[in-house]
């Protein structure tokens, strides 16, 4: 059976949207302060984990997707991401059975009631310095909008290691309604208010227009996720990828079951163009928006793009997504 895509494959995945990348000084910098800060935060504790994280470069990929951050709010985003990175490994590789004691500490973050769960960890310990550097600025309002994005990325996790624990696929339909949610697509995009304090408000964030283009470029960012490590995620036994759930689905071949999963995720892609292009434009002018919402509003909707494509970009060139096939063993899988 195949587990790999062809070149050919992976060149059909569609993105007419040009990335934008952060200046390599700042790429250089943002990538040596993060290691840095993981060991000061205990979130890599020897030189095996440390090489690890390194070799994953989690700057490389803030210099795609948050391309207009300022020099701190780089090292911030950055340490997000390695934070996230190695939250993904911990995650995965934990059982079921211990999953909440592990989530508890990072959920009490978010709702501001960590004195429930006072035990501090490496993955605790770093995030409460992240939330605390991000939150400042920000609305009790978005702080809990960010705590329910986050709730429903703990909830995600527990519905993989369930369906890892059964050793198959979810179903399509199940598949569709919560890959999103665990794979914390929407948590990333309303991160990025906090990152670069640019704090959109409720009839905005919900605007039906905005709403659409978030859910079907966090569906375009996960599906292509899924076309890109489906290798590695093959390797490691995970069953939470659009191709594997397809091929089971429809009873369909591993070729046949990238094919559909490239033209469901080009399909999202279009989408997301005739949203910026023509819905978004023409919902602000029928609005009325004022010239400081019209600015939130396009720089949110840069934000989504540079994300789709920044993540699409970053897939391809990451050792983050091909470390299966590195010598000995990830360091921060138990």
């Amino acid at each position: 059976m195949l587990t790999e895509m062809t070149a050919a494959q992976e060149t059909d995945l569609w993105c007419p949207i040009v990335v934008r990348r952060a200046p390599e000084a700042g790429r250089r910098r943002a990538h040596h302060n993060a290691i840095a800060w993981a060991a000061d935060a205990g979130l890599v504790q020897d030189d095996g984990q440390l090489a690890w994280y390194s070799r994953w470069n989690a700057a490389e990929f803030t210099a795609r997707v948050y391309s207009r951050c300022e020099p701190d709010e780089f090292d911030l985003a950055t340490q997000w991401f390695g934070w996230m990175n190695v939250l993904d490994d911990r995650l995965e590789s934990t059982p079921l059975e211990d999953l909440p004691a592990q989530l508890a500490p990072l959920t009490d973050i978010f709702s501001g009631t960590r004195d429930r769960h006072p035990s501090r960890t490496p993955l605790s310990g770093a995030l409460a310095d992240l939330w605390e550097r991000t939150r400042g600025q920000m609305s009790p309002a978005w702080q809990a909008r960010m705590a329910y994005l986050w709730n429903q990325c703990a909830e995600g996790f527990l519905w993989e290691a369930r369906n890892r624990l059964l050793g198959r696929p979810p179903s399509l339909a199940d598949y569709m309604a919560r890959r999103v949610e665990a794979g914390g697509a929407q948590f990333c995009l309303a991160l990025a208010e906090g990152i670069y304090k640019e704090e959109l408000s409720e009839e905005l964030y919900y605007s039906a227009p905005l709403k659409m283009l978030r859910e079907c470029a966090c569906e375009h960012i996960c599906w292509a996720n899924d076309v890109l490590t489906l290798e590695r995620e093959s390797a490691r036994g995970d069953v939470h990828n659009l191709v594997l759930v397809l091929e089971a689905a429809q009873g369909i071949s591993r070729s046949a079951a990238i094919t559909a999963a490239i033209q469901m995720t080009n399909d999202r892609a279009r989408a997301v163009l005739a949203l910026t292009q023509t819905v978004i434009p023409g919902h602000a002018d029928g609005r009325g928006f004022s010239p400081i919402q019209r600015d939130l509003l396009f720089r949110s909707v840069d934000t989504i793009e540079q994300w789709l494509a920044g993540s699409l970009e970053f897939h391809r060139i990451s050792t983050r997504h091909v470390d299966h096939r590195a010598a000995g063993a990830n360091p921060f899988t138990s």
